[in-house]
C-alpha cells in the first residue's frame, strides 16, 4: 500500500478528516485471504484461452520500451506513472493499443490519467499540433459560460482518422455536467459517422430467375448521408438483360406486379432510379452509385438522416421480368 493511501485511510477511519470511504463488514473475518479460494474454472478457461492475446500485447509493450521510459518526467497534464488512478500495466497497455491499432476515433467519457496516456500515444504516433479553431462549448454546470476547449487531432498516418479532446477549464476532477452533455455527444457521433453500410435482408429469398438463382442485392460505401458515397450492386441476374433499381420509404408485398415472375416488396411512393438503368452484361450484375441528395422527383428528393429506405432491383428475364429481394437500410 502506498504511503498516500495509508495516510488517507487512517485519517478517514480515525475520524480526523474525510479522505475516502470505509465500508464496515461484520463478517470480514470469515473471508479467506486473497489467493486462498480455488480458481473459478469457467473464468479460468476464458483467461487461459486469451493468453496468446495477452502475450502479443505484452510483446507490443516491450517493443515500445524506449517511448514508455520517456514518460513521467514532465509536469501535468503530461502522463505520469506515480499516481494511483490508472495502474502501470493498464496505462502501458492503453498506450500500446493506441500506438499499434491506430483507431480512427477515440471517445472517452470522463477524462483523467487514461486520457493523458492515450493522447500521448496519439501524439507519439504522428499527430500534428491540435486544431483549436472549433468554438468552445459549455459542459460544466458549475462554471459559467463556454468552459470547454475543443482540440481536434488529425493525422497523416491514420487515413480519415481524428480524435477530439474536450477539456473543461476550471472544473473539478468529477465534473457536474450540464443536461445538454448527452445531446452534444450524440450530435458529435452523428457528425462523425463510421464509414460502411449495415443492411437488413427482408423479403428474402427472391423468386429464382432464369439463371437458376435468386437475385441478390448488396449495398456498399457509406450509409452516412453526409458522405454521399452509397453504391448498389445486384448480382445472380440473367446475363445481357436490362434492369434498374427501385426505392421507397415503405415496405409492402405485391405478388407478380405487372405480370412479373417476382414479388415487389415496396409500398407507398416508389421511386424509379432510371439514372442507374443498365445492362447486366456477361457477368449478370448491375451496379451504380446512388446520389442520396438527389433522388428522382420534382423537385429532387433528398434522403434525411434517420430514414429507412428499401431497395430492390427490377430486371428483364427472358419473356417476363423479375425482382431481387429488397434490403432495408437505416441511413445515418
Amino acid at each position: 500500500m502506498h504511503r498516500r493511501s495509508m495516510r488517507l485511510g487512517l485519517l478517514t477511519v480515525l475520524g480526523l478528516a474525510r479522505r475516502g470511504f470505509f465500508i464496515p463488514y461484520r463478517y470480514a473475518h470469515t473471508l479467506p485471504f486473497p489467493g486462498r479460494n480455488p480458481p473459478y474454472s469457467p473464468l479460468e478457461a476464458i483467461m487461459a484461452g486469451a493468453e496468446p492475446k495477452f502475450a502479443a500485447l505484452l510483446a507490443e509493450i516491450d517493443g515500445l520500451e524506449a517511448d514508455l521510459a520517456a514518460l513521467g518526467h514532465e509536469p501535468p497534464p503530461s502522463p505520469r506513472w506515480t499516481q494511483d488512478w490508472f495502474p502501470t500495466l493498464d496505462a502501458a497497455a492503453a498506450y500500446a493499443i493506441v500506438r499499434g491499432r491506430k483507431p480512427k476515433r477515440i471517445v472517452e467519457v470522463g477524462s483523467g490519467h487514461s486520457t493523458r496516456f492515450m493522447k500521448r500515444a496519439a501524439d507519439d504516433g504522428g499527430h500534428p499540433v491540435p486544431d483549436k479553431s472549433s468554438p468552445h462549448i459549455h459542459l460544466e454546470a458549475s462554471v459559467p459560460g463556454k468552459d470547454t476547449v475543443v482540440s481536434r487531432y488529425g493525422s497523416s498516418l491514420w487515413p480519415a482518422g481524428a480524435a477530439e479532446l474536450w477539456k473543461i477549464q476550471g472544473g473539478g476532477h468529477v465534473p457536474s455536467l450540464t443536461s445538454q452533455f448527452p445531446t452534444k455527444v450524440i450530435k458529435w457521433l452523428y457528425r462523425h459517422p463510421k464509414p460502411g453500410v449495415t443492411a437488413t435482408r427482408y423479403c428474402s429469398p427472391a423468386v429464382a430467375n432464369s439463371s437458376g438463382q435468386s437475385g441478390w442485392l448488396d449495398a456498399s460505401g457509406s450509409d452516412a448521408v453526409q458522405h454521399n458515397n452509397f453504391f448498389l450492386t445486384a448480382s445472380n441476374l440473367p446475363t445481357n438483360q436490362f434492369g434498374y433499381f427501385l426505392c421507397s420509404l415503405r415496405a409492402d408485398f405485391v405478388s407478380n406486379p405487372g405480370g412479373s415472375a417476382g414479388n415487389l416488396c415496396l409500398g407507398g411512393t416508389i421511386l424509379r432510379l432510371t439514372s442507374l438503368f443498365g445492362n447486366t452484361g456477361t457477368s449478370g450484375t448491375l451496379a451504380g452509385k446512388l446520389k442520396l441528395n438527389s433522388l428522382p422527383g420534382q423537385p429532387p428528393n433528398a434522403v434525411v438522416t434517420g430514414d429507412t429506405w428499401y431497395f430492390p432491383t427490377w430486371f428483364r428475364d427472358q419473356a417476363t421480368s423479375n425482382i431481387t429481394y429488397a434490403p432495408s437500410l437505416l441511413l445515418r
